[in-house]
């Protein structure tokens, strides 16, 4: 019976101040040594009936000590359950006085058969107007503290002028002189003063009672924001007063978790509060706390994976009982269009939609209570409001603040919610100063954990690396990685974690991804730490495709440390003849005639220690699949984790120096090997559907069906007209104009240096 009830005790105390509970307290001590009481009450009432006198008076003190504990320490949150219970314990109290009385003079009036009835009827005669005094006097003495709050109410006042003028003075100070040091830092303490000396609080129980004024609500049900901001005026004045009390840290944390939603702070107050030499019970009131703190973390910041999805079933929810309140709403009107309505149906239709209205506005509530700041929950109750209950004037509220927050429920507005929960400045301006604008719709967006665990990630990553809805979250970062980084990701994350110093983090670098079909390409990458601490930390990855080059001839390469190739651009088929998957896989060196100078170069650039912002730059000519050797300018920038020479890689940008001009390639039967991105331009086709045609279809009725029989008689001398020899003709664009052109042409049955991929060409055509 003990346990139950010293269990009971610990479930009815909770720091919250703004909890809805009518039945809780916040004076932890005041509540056992109440329990104490009872305890004593009960135990002398079942083992000392062999001891009248000794019972009695044990009773009567236990009673007394209840009461007195209700006066003076005011336990619970509601005056009106503090009013109650003293008027049920001083009617017990007078009880308790009677039965001293008669126990002590029931000798004097043995002879007095009616002494005992008249006493009886005394109990009845007293209990109300015992009851009538408890409850006036709990009321007296609640008037008691009015000075002290009358003073508080005056103090914080002055404060919010105070902060106004200084606000005022700073900026009118920074208007008038762009030297900002003309602003005194000191006005703000010389305005404001001290929290120390705002009041001189007795103990942490009169703080309670007092921050009980913040306990406002509209007809909502949401926080009075003056109030609480008073509340939280006076936590901070009793910190200040009391910095090493683990009740008021707690008081502190809790508002926070109510007020602000905000777990990642509440959870740094509760951690001064474990340092504080808790007692036994205080630190189970730290450990609730912690355990509210970190379900906030997860729910309210929806950043995790099961605080997200709980989100959406949340969500749905709400969806469901607002569909079945239309559907309800639907019935009662198709019931009005029949020729005939029958009372009792109408009454049925009518209780049904009431009933489905009121669910419906319980369940937008809880779900509301829980994420109160979520835009999009905001804006579908301001719906409700409007279509159902037929509220315009409350729905327009929940659509302002709808507005407020943000309609949209994108990863880019979780992340921007998260990050202004742990800042003390704005978690957008935050991101947006680090990441600069972010498209959602175009950049990618992944969040993980301390661990390198996807926890969410939008539509334009999932595009980015191939994959589908839902087949990433869950799974470990290091799967959209090659190798080595995949092997070394998890030790960068553990190293930050660690140490706190980061080596990757807000910086933009990039990178190489490994898609769903096991090819490499490259993305930039901006990370950067989101919230939390330690093994709660969460990161932030912000993905972008690599910009284009300033020139359209210029092809970028990504290759390892040693040279291989990783990924390549789609210009190198103009610029090369080679499709860029022909080249994954090979030493880029040897592209290149002089495939030792270059392998040279490549050697001595990754031994240099630099940044990535460093380049190396030399010239060397590039072979070609069906043109002689191209003379390019390489440029050479450090890719990946610049700091480790390891997971490194490099930026090869390769930029023609000469204009190879308007070419193309032929083979024996006239079919297009290749074409430069000039001559496609001249005749108005994509390149990539040039490469599919034939010869005859470029050239103009009768010489396109003339001239297969012309490339078998190649060996024949070339008449006057002819293309080999100089003449003008003419190739078909592609609207059809006749474009005149003289041709350069040169054979050969194989090229010099046969590249991977491509056909070795008979001719080769250069167009002026």
């Amino acid at each position: 019976f003990s346990g139950m009830i010293v269990l009971w005790t610990v479930g009815v105390v909770d720091m919250n101040p703004l909890t809805r509970s009518l039945l809780a307290s916040s004076d932890i001590g005041s509540m056992f040594r109440i329990t104490a009481c009872k305890l004593v009450l009960v135990v002398v009432g079942v083992a000392l009936d062999s001891v009248p006198k000794v019972q009695a008076v044990f009773m009567l003190i236990a009673v007394y000590g209840i009461t007195y504990y209700i006066f003076h320490q005011l336990p619970y949150y509601s005056a009106t359950v503090n009013m109650i219970y003293q008027a049920i314990w001083s009617s017990l109290l007078g009880v308790a006085c009677l039965l001293v009385g008669l126990v002590f003079t029931a000798e004097k009036h043995t002879g007095d058969a009616g002494y005992p009835s008249r006493m009886t009827m005394g109990v009845l005669y007293q209990l109300f107007p015992m009851m009538l005094l408890g409850a006036v006097s709990v009321r007296l003495r609640m008037r008691m503290l009015r000075p002290a709050a009358q003073h508080l109410h005056q103090a914080f006042t002055d404060r919010k002028i105070a902060t106004a003028l200084n606000d005022q003075k700073k900026r009118a100070v920074a208007a008038a002189a762009a030297d900002a040091t003309a602003a005194d830092p000191n006005d703000t303490l010389t305005l404001l003063g001290d929290l120390k000396t705002v009041y001189k609080f007795k103990d942490v129980t009169q703080l309670s009672v007092l921050c009980r004024e913040m306990r406002k609500w509209d007809e909502d049900g949401i926080p009075d924001p003056d109030a609480t901001e008073y509340g939280e005026f006076l936590l901070k004045c009793g910190m200040a007063r009391m910095p090493n009390d683990p009740i008021v840290l707690v008081m502190y944390a809790s508002l926070l978790m109510q007020m602000n939603r905000d777990g990642q702070a509440a959870h740094t107050t509760l951690q001064l509060a474990q340092k504080a030499n808790p007692s036994v019970f205080e630190r189970m009131q730290v450990y609730m706390a912690q355990q509210l703190a970190k379900s906030i973390k997860r729910d309210g910041g929806g950043l995790d994976l099961i605080g997200y999805v709980e989100y959406q079933r949340n969500y749905r929810g709400c969806i469901k009982a607002h569909k079945v309140a239309l559907v309800a709403q639907r019935q009662f009107w198709n019931s009005l269009l029949r020729d005939t309505v029958r009372f009792v149906d109408l009454q049925k239709t009518l209780k049904l939609m009431a009933k489905a209205e009121d669910k419906a506005t319980s369940t937008y509530r809880r779900v509301l209570e829980r994420y109160p700041n979520n835009g999009k929950l905001l804006k579908i109750y301001g719906r409700f409001l409007e279509y159902v209950r037929n509220d315009p004037c409350t729905a327009a509220k929940y659509y302002a603040e709808a507005s407020k927050y943000g309609t949209s429920e994108s990863l880019l507005t979780l992340a921007q919610g998260q990050s202004s929960s742990t800042s003390t400045t704005s978690g957008s301006s935050n991101l947006t100063s680090a990441t600069g604008t972010v498209n959602e719709r175009v950049d990618g967006l992944i969040i993980i954990n301390a661990s390198g665990q996807i926890l969410m990630v939008n539509a334009a990553a999932l595009a980015l690396f191939g994959y589908g809805k839902g087949e990433l979250e869950g799974k470990s970062l290091s799967m959209l990685m090659p190798q080595p980084w995949a092997q070394q990701h998890n030790s960068f994350l553990d190293r930050y974690i660690e140490s706190g110093v980061p080596h990757i983090l807000d910086r933009n670098r990039t990178m190489v991804g490994l898609h769903k079909d096991r090819s490499v390409f490259p993305f930039n990458l901006l990370a950067m730490r989101l919230s939390g601490l330690g093994g709660d930390t969460l990161f932030l990855g912000v993905l972008r495709r690599p910009p284009p080059t300033s020139d359209s001839t210029t092809v970028r390469f990504s290759t390892t440390a040693s040279g291989l190739i990783l990924s390549a651009d789609s210009g190198t088929e103009g610029m090369l003849g080679v499709a860029a998957s022909h080249l994954v896989g090979q030493q880029v060196a040897n592209l290149f005639t002089d495939s030792d100078v270059v392998q040279s170069f490549l050697v001595k650039t990754v031994g240099s220690k630099s940044e990535s912002e460093t380049s190396y730059k030399t010239h060397a000519s590039m072979l070609h699949a069906y043109l002689p050797a191209v003379e390019v300018e390489l440029n050479v920038q450090f890719g990946g984790a610049v700091e480790d020479s390891e997971c490194r890689f490099l930026i090869i940008e390769v930029h023609p120096v000469s204009d190879a001009g308007a070419v193309m390639a032929l083979n024996q039967k006239g079919r297009l090997l290749f074409v430069t991105d000039k001559l496609a331009a001249m005749l108005g086709y994509p390149i990539v559907n040039m490469a599919k045609m034939d010869l005859n279809s470029l050239l103009p009725t009768p010489y396109g069906q003339m001239h297969t029989a012309w490339l078998k008689a190649l060996d024949r001398r070339p008449g006057p007209s002819s293309c080999r020899a100089g003449g003008v003709v003419h190739l078909l664009a592609a609207n059809g104009a006749k474009v005149p052109v003289t041709l350069k042409m040169s054979g050969t049955k194989a090229p010099v240096r046969t590249m991977a991929g491509a056909d070795p060409p008979r001719f080769r055509g250069y167009s002026r």
